[in-house]
Parts: C-alpha cells; structure tokens; sequence
C-alpha cells in the first residue's frame, strides 16, 4: 500500500521497527506521529511527512536503535523521501517511488499498480478526481 509523498517523508519499514527500534512500532508511532495527515500506514512501512529533510530528528531514530552513517548520509533502517528535486536522500533498495507515492518492494502487485497509475495521471484528471471527493494522492489502500 504505497505511501503518498508529502514535501519530505521520512520512511521506515515496519519490519526494521519491529527488530531495532526500542519499543517497536508502538513506541516510534509515540516518538513521531504528530496525529494529523502527515503521519502514514501501509502493510509494510511508517512515514511522517515534513516540510524540510532537517526537520527529521536521526538522533532520536539513532537513540531507537536505528542505525546512520553521518559522515557518508546514509541509513539501511530508514530513508527520507523527496517530492521535489533529488527524490531519495540516499540509496534504499527496499523502497521504489514515484513523484506521488513510495512503496516497499514487497507490496502487493495491485497497490503497486494504482500507485504507477496515478503517477502516470495528468494534473487534469487528479483535479477531476478531487472535485469527485478522491484523492489519488494520499496513501493508496487496496
């Protein structure tokens, strides 16, 4: 279930909480979902949506338990996601996205589907979309 790309999303695999972070996902979801849409659920990962990248506390994902390599910006727990510009702050192998949404390789083929659909979409039609009362860009649960 593909994650929607807000400006910077920060995304971790729900697998890797479970086995590294302090508390597991109960306790990251305490850490850092702020209660409103910008924090994300799917089948397989966590996100929560900011405005800039430096506003994701890695020292608070450290002291979790998860692991970044500061001198080389890199992390095989987590990965901060980009709406605009450079889309991946560093390489994930575990992650594939497009301008809209971001998903785990191990989603289902029919979440993957929409959400390369609705990145294929023109702005015409996801406006037409919204005037309906869907949003194609939010996180797509299928």
């Amino acid at each position: 279930m593909p994650l929607a790309i807000d400006i910077f999303v920060l995304i971790v695999p729900k697998k890797v909480l479970e086995t590294k972070y302090k508390g597991g996902i109960a306790q990251f979801k305490k850490d850092f979902f702020r209660g409103n849409d910008t924090d994300m659920e799917d089948g397989e990962l966590l996100g929560v949506g900011y405005m800039d990248a430096d506003d994701v506390n890695i020292e608070k994902l450290m002291m979790g338990g998860l692991s970044f390599n500061a001198s080389e910006l890199f992390s095989e727990d987590f990965v901060i996601v980009s709406r605009y510009g450079n889309p991946l702050l560093w390489p994930c192998e575990w992650l594939v996205q497009n301008s809209l949404h971001a998903w785990h390789i191990d989603a289902n083929d029919e979440n993957k589907k929409r959400a390369e659909e609705v990145g294929n979409m023109t702005m015409d039609r996801i406006y037409e979309l919204m005037d309906m009362e869907q949003n194609p860009l939010g996180t797509i649960w299928l």
